[in-house]
């Protein structure tokens, strides 16, 4: 919660969009690094950082996915835009869960949280890094 609280704190004294989807980006990439830390230690204080890292990176991820949403879209279907985008955020997680417990019956749960992490999580950054600056042209100019 610790992480949460200090990152949204600061996502709102920023004051501007600029650089919104470097955030977006740089988090989906820092609470990939937080899950691995949570799996891959049993001391408690080394997994406390992990899910730190965690929850500031969730925060991060959600403020700024929003943000880039809203300014990137039409006024006219903002709205929809939105509600989908909640649908999915609810939706999305649980079919995500089911996939890892049916992995994790097999090799266990550390294991599965760190395959799932370094394929789906590093492996979408690795793809989107080249093309992160056509992303934030196309993002960040806003529609409104």
């Amino acid at each position: 919660g610790v992480g949460a609280i200090l990152a949204g704190g600061w996502m709102a004294m920023r004051g501007t969009s600029k650089g919104m989807t470097r955030i977006a980006f740089a988090s989906m990439v820092m609470g990939t690094i937080g899950v691995l830390i949570v799996c891959a230690t049993k001391i408690i204080w080394v997994g406390l950082l992990g899910t730190f890292i965690v929850g500031a990176a969730t925060t991060l991820a959600g403020t700024s996915t929003q943000i880039l949403m809203q300014i990137s879209v039409e006024g006219a279907v903002r709205g929809r835009v939105m509600s989908l985008y909640g649908m999915l955020h609810r939706g999305a997680p649980a079919i995500g869960a089911l996939v890892v417990g049916a992995i994790a019956e097999g090799v266990g749960l550390s294991i599965a949280m760190i395959g799932i992490a370094i394929i789906f999580c590093l492996g979408a950054a690795v793809w989107i890094y080249p093309r992160r600056m056509k992303i934030s042209q196309a993002l960040e100019t806003g529609r409104n």
